[in-house]
């Protein structure tokens, strides 16, 4: 996949981990846009990988959780970073109180730099916050990932992307590095949104 814009562009995709996704029509749709990286905030491996291999890129996947270790290797959760250029600088840190692996509550955040030839880069981060009503879990989350953005160089700017379920807590945003510009289409629920809680 080749890219054709001068300035970095992320793209997102919640593809939900678990849930029924036609990866064919995924990548078709990714290809088109031709972006410099793409952010899986909710992926089982075999799935990045896979869409990886369509799209003729390279990918990175960590492990979120998994609460059947050793069985099912291929049941666990994850993100990724899939990209047609060199990602350098990779580093990934649990972001929630959930730190076992073992509890589907974990939550981690990715991140790294991404390298086009022509010497330009951005500083990509990948996160999936905690859903539902737990609304000050989310507010620490945002301010760990926060933390880990100022501890590094100030050039490139970080490009934030996840999936921020902001739905009852639009003040995580405000928290993160960062301005949204463009008001997200909504993402939510799978089969027919009604809300916003993905965003780059």
């Amino acid at each position: 996949m080749e890219t054709r814009h001068q300035s970095g562009q992320c793209s997102l995709w919640n593809i939900r981990g678990a849930k029924p996704t036609d990866l064919t029509r995924v990548a078709e749709l990714i290809a088109a846009e031709s972006p410099d990286v793409i952010a899986l905030p909710e992926v089982r491996y075999k799935r990045a990988a896979e869409l990886a291999e369509r799209l003729d890129v390279s990918s990175v996947w960590n492990k979120m959780h998994h609460p059947w270790p050793p069985l099912f290797p291929s049941k666990a959760e994850g993100a990724a970073l899939i990209l047609p250029h060199i990602l350098s600088n990779t580093n990934h840190a649990a972001e929630s109180d959930a730190c076992s692996k073992r509890i589907c509550r974990r939550r981690i955040v990715q991140w790294g730099l991404v390298e086009r030839t022509d010497g330009s880069s951005d500083r990509v981060f990948n996160l999936h916050l905690s859903p539902h009503d737990v609304k000050e879990e989310r507010r620490n989350e945002a301010a760990r990932i926060s933390a880990i953005a100022c501890s590094l160089p100030d050039s490139p700017p970080p490009i934030v992307a996840g999936d921020l379920n902001d739905q009852e807590s639009p003040e995580v945003i405000t928290l993160l590095l960062g301005i949204e510009a463009v008001a997200p289409p909504s993402s939510s629920q799978f089969d027919a949104p009604t809300s916003s809680i993905d965003h780059v």
